[in-house]
């Protein structure tokens, strides 16, 4: 684990004035769109903000840009959502479907509830946009994250070859598997001895 000698090397260079003030909260739909604009290679999808457009958009996503099924997931600053709840009582906030009048269904007990799972509190993260995409065939599954990681004193690059589904539980059964970075916000990378 990282010692405080190890954080003063890698960010060494860091002025002593500074106030690190965190204001970058992105939604997947969000982040996908920003690898888009940089040239990444995503699959295709559209936003909805209701019911009517989930389904509206799930045609357009079957029709003009090749979808053969629709991969719908419920937009909320939390993992797992795959495997939560809803305050509606629908169960898993990742659903997979053909018609688009289903998408929408499914929609309509997302958008305005509340979404449970192992990262949220007991009362969920409401839920006021959904991802409409085109369905993909997953060959390989891996994890690549930067998150804010208080025990390295700032951003850390989190990688792992065995998927991010389930990502927590691969760090507790092999926490081999799971790989960090520290990054300077000043030098970049470092690595740790």
């Amino acid at each position: 684990m990282a010692t405080s000698s190890v954080i003063r090397r890698c960010c060494r260079n860091t002025p002593r004035c500074l106030t690190q003030i965190r204001h970058l909260n992105l939604q997947e739909y969000q982040s996908k769109g920003l690898m888009d604009k940089y040239g990444v290679t995503i699959q295709p999808f559209l936003t909805a903000q209701s019911a009517s457009e989930a389904r509206d958009n799930a045609r357009i996503m079957m029709e003009q840009r090749g979808a053969q099924e629709i991969v719908l997931k419920a937009q909320i600053l939390a993992g797992g959502r795959g495997k939560g709840t809803f305050s509606s009582g629908l169960k898993g906030g990742v659903k997979l479907s053909k018609d688009p009048h289903e998408i929408g269904e499914l929609t309509s007990q997302m958008i305005g509830y509340n979404l449970v799972t192992k990262q949220t509190s007991a009362d969920g993260s409401p839920v006021s946009n959904v991802m409409v995409a085109k369905a993909l065939n997953i060959v390989k599954e891996t994890y690549l994250a930067i998150v804010l990681d208080r025990g390295f004193g700032g951003p850390v690059i989190v990688a792992s070859p065995d998927g991010g589904v389930d990502i927590e539980e691969v760090a507790e059964k092999t926490p081999e598997r799971v790989f960090k970075i520290p990054i300077d916000i000043f030098g970049g990378t470092c690595t740790l001895p």
